[in-house]
């Protein structure tokens, strides 16, 4: 499948969507065309896929917080990258509902800070604990930074290539 095709057939499954649902193939469409550097308009899902994605990734470095983290985004097979470069925000209604804040964060800045990642599960979270709230930060940035979103730098993390 080129390039080409692949824009055919999202075109197209944009028009049937709209007399049937068939958002799992316009998600595989759309990502189709992220992994081949294709940029396209976020397409905003009615509903969130019943399809679980098999988790491919070597998470034994996380802890089973992160790891947890980490699953909820895989298994749902988003691609949080993508939907960074394009402004859309398919962890909605994802547990842990911080993760949804954060990729808004992702779409405007692409960058942030560890004290940024607490302010926004502040935001989420406002009767936890400081002491929860650190680790709430250091599971989803561990998480993230395990399954390739974010890299380490020396201000924070930022999104990857």
């Amino acid at each position: 499948m080129n390039v080409e095709c692949g824009k055919q057939v999202m075109a197209r499954l944009e028009d049937i969507n709209t007399r049937l649902n068939v958002e799992p193939l316009l998600s595989a469409a759309q990502s189709f065309l992220d992994k081949h550097g294709v940029k396209t308009k976020a397409i905003h899902l009615m509903t969130q896929a019943n399809t679980k994605f098999e988790v491919e990734v070597d998470l034994s470095t996380c802890g089973v917080r992160a790891r947890k983290v980490a699953t909820a985004i895989l298994s749902r097979g988003i691609d949080m990258k993508a939907d960074a470069r394009r402004g859309g925000n398919r962890l909605k209604g994802v547990k842990p509902t911080y993760l949804a804040l954060i990729q808004d964060k992702l779409n405007r800045d692409q960058q942030f800070t560890h004290d940024q990642l607490k302010e926004l599960i502040v935001t989420d979270r406002p009767d936890c604990k400081p002491t929860a709230i650190s680790n709430h930060a250091s599971f989803a940035a561990q998480a993230l930074l395990a399954i390739g979103v974010i890299e380490k730098t020396r201000n924070g993390y930022e999104l990857t290539d």
